[in-house]
């Protein structure tokens, strides 16, 4: 039977553990007013830490692996931390405290069955602290109301003749709920420094919600209603976020734009040793991007987003995240034209290949004076250059600046594939502008530049092909080594061709050029005014380990090569680097089931952005046990060191 779970749920469910385990920060008392109305809300629905636990289980049982980290677990801790009411809804909401400083601070709630399960909990969170120095008290604090303290003190003798001031200098507190405080004391005539510490957990019980933060104020603030806080749990998503932007009070936000502005502007300013070129090309860059921060700080009104985990009638988890604009306003135009740009690459979007990274943005009017000062950079530094071939090759580079400038549209596409004529192939281009003769530039800069070495000058040629202008380069034997020693894949070739206003490029052995005239035919028939979104990523997993595994560049056996030998693989935020040789997963996890497409899009219109994204959970399967495994690998080598050390302590008594 396949793993159907909520695979992402188990990322959030070692956070809310850890959460749990180790008390987080906040104040005992605010140092301001709380706003009436959370900035934000974010809730997720019927995923407890034990289901994160029982599939974490389930995966490392049917893989095979992270034995010694299961053992670790340290689940008769956990007893009586977790509610026992179905589908409970868990979540937290954020709140601007006005002050002299403004801050931020955290409610966090959870469903329980009632005030009786709420106190057990309490009681076991009371459990989790230890130390034969701690102290630890539940505090009952009128109806429903309750302080939960941990406090433990350490000693150290003062020197003979110490500055006892020196040692009793204020401690910063930070404003958290871990408070400290240090004292002398004295006892049998010798004085110590006492450092004592305290952390503060506040809680409520109110309409079947458990809430906690750092402050005391939660005990006598209105608290919304359950089935309002249940109504905006969509019944369909798993996770949700909600952020009102429009409720950060338009002084904080002005004062966060002068920050901004002022900084970048200081640094925006002309240096002393400065070129004019120089300095057009970096202010240029600032004035391109400065009103666009500014829209975002003014004019985003709200996010909403959600996650949908895999489940038997999906196997995929999915996921969107919507930044809404203020009408009328000026980041609504802005996001409108962003997402106006003519994509000349939409054509081969959908072209077979395993990966796939696109972006085509239409920039804002400013940018115009960045290609344009770019273009005189260059034009000027041609000027320097040691022979007139370059000279004339960068006024040609200058000229496709002019061309992007006109059209103000930035877009690039990277892609991996195979086919039968290309065999495996990195490919992909930027879009530039209708000069045709840059091909021809490149390779005069390239084969004119001083001190390059006799064995890349042979390698790079201007050919003929199929009506194509094309720039070969063979790549040198030392540097197709690393290559393969660091991916596998027996590079040889790189093409570059120019068509239709794209800049082409390949990269695999000698027939890698096949898969540009493959591209070029189809975006040459299809004409130029299409549409894309912004920023496209696509990740085929299935397709990609259904390539021919030994052809000769080794693009398709590169993702089973990464499985066994690359210690970052998987790349992402909860991924370890380790020295340990990789634990082969992917066939093992293939084998459970679920899809194995990652996707994810990025696009804007006049209403404002919005992200979407989809992982199958056969990669979110791989993600976990590649965490577990690595996790696992750690464990064991502490275990080692452990016993080691206590082999040589035995040693030498």
């Amino acid at each position: 039977m396949l793993i159907r779970v909520r695979t992402a749920g188990l990322w959030i469910g070692f956070t809310l553990l850890f959460v749990l385990i180790w008390p987080s920060t906040g104040m005992a008392q605010l140092q301001g007013t709380l706003a009436e109305e959370p900035l934000g809300l974010w809730y997720m629905r019927g995923m407890t830490v034990a289901d994160t636990l029982n599939y974490s289980r389930r995966l490392s049982e049917r893989l095979q692996i992270g034995e010694e980290l299961m053992k670790q677990i340290p689940e008769e801790r956990l007893e009586g931390l977790f509610t026992t009411a179905p589908e409970p809804i868990t979540g937290g909401a954020y709140y601007m405290v006005r002050g002299l400083l403004p801050s931020f601070e955290t409610i966090s709630f959870q469903q329980v069955v009632d005030e009786v399960e709420a106190r057990r909990m309490l009681d076991a969170r009371k459990s989790q602290f230890g130390g034969s120095s701690n102290q630890v008290a539940i505090e009952v604090r009128g109806d429903n109301c309750y302080v939960l303290k941990n406090s433990w003190s350490s000693r150290s003798q003062l020197p003979e003749g110490a500055d006892e001031q020196q040692y009793l200098q204020p401690v910063q507190n930070s404003g958290s709920r871990f408070q400290v405080n240090r004292k002398i004391v004295e006892e049998d005539g010798k004085k110590y420094l006492e450092h004592s510490s305290t952390i503060t957990q506040c809680f409520r019980y109110h309409d079947g919600l458990l809430y906690e933060s750092g402050f005391e104020e939660l005990f006598d603030m209105s608290l919304p209603a359950t089935d309002s806080l249940t109504r905006a749990v969509d019944g369909q998503n798993d996770l949700g976020i909600q952020v009102y932007f429009d409720r950060i009070p338009i002084g904080i936000r002005q004062l966060g734009w002068t920050m901004i502005n002022s900084g970048l502007g200081t640094e925006l300013q002309q240096r002393d040793d400065e070129k004019e070129e120089e300095y057009k090309l970096r202010k240029s860059a600032g004035d391109t991007f400065l009103p666009l921060i500014r829209a975002i700080l003014f004019d985003i009104d709200k996010t909403e987003g959600w996650i949908r985990f895999a489940d038997e009638s999906s196997g995929s988890i999915r996921a969107r995240l919507e930044f809404a604009a203020r009408r009328n306003s000026g980041i609504t135009k802005s996001l409108q034209e962003m997402g106006a740009g003519n994509s000349c690459f939409a054509p081969v979007l959908n072209d077979g290949a395993a990966l796939t990274l696109h972006s085509c943005i239409r920039l804002p009017e400013e940018s115009k004076n960045f290609f344009e000062s770019a273009a005189q950079f260059l034009t000027i530094k041609s000027i320097d250059a040691p022979n007139a071939e370059i000279t004339s090759a960068m006024q040609v580079i200058a000229t496709s600046l002019n061309d992007m400038a006109e059209d103000h549209t930035l877009e690039f596409l990277i892609k991996a594939g195979w086919s039968p004529a290309s065999d495996g192939v990195i490919y992909g281009g930027v879009q530039i502008g209708e000069d045709d003769s840059l091909i021809k530039a490149l390779h005069q800069m390239m084969t004119r530049l001083p001190g390059i070495p006799d064995e890349a000058l042979n390698g790079i040629s201007l050919l003929e092909n199929d009506g194509l202008q094309v720039l070969e380069m063979r790549i040198r034997e030392a540097d197709a080594a690393q290559i393969e020693q660091f991916t596998s894949m027996k590079m040889s070739h790189l093409f570059v061709a120019q068509s239709n206003g794209c800049l082409w490029f390949s990269l695999g052995n000698e027939n890698a050029l096949q898969m540009i005239h493959q591209s070029r035919a189809k975006t040459d028939s299809a004409g130029y005014a299409m549409r894309a979104p912004l920023f496209s990523f696509e990740l085929d997993g299935q397709r990609w380990l259904d390539y021919p595994q030994d052809e000769p560049v080794g693009v398709g056996g590169l993702l089973g090569w990464l499985d066994e030998n690359a210690a970052w693989f998987p790349p992402g935020p909860m991924s370890v680097v380790t020295e340990d040789k990789p634990t082969k997963l992917i066939e093992a996890v293939r084998a459970l089931g679920g899809d194995e497409v990652f996707q994810l899009k990025i696009d804007a219109d006049e209403s404002g952005l919005v992200l979407d994204g989809r992982m199958g959970e056969s990669i979110g399967n791989y993600y976990i046990a590649r965490m577990i495994s690595v996790r696992d690998a750690m464990q064991r080598r502490a275990i080692q060191r452990e016993n080691e050390a206590a082999a040589r302590n035995r040693a030498r008594n």
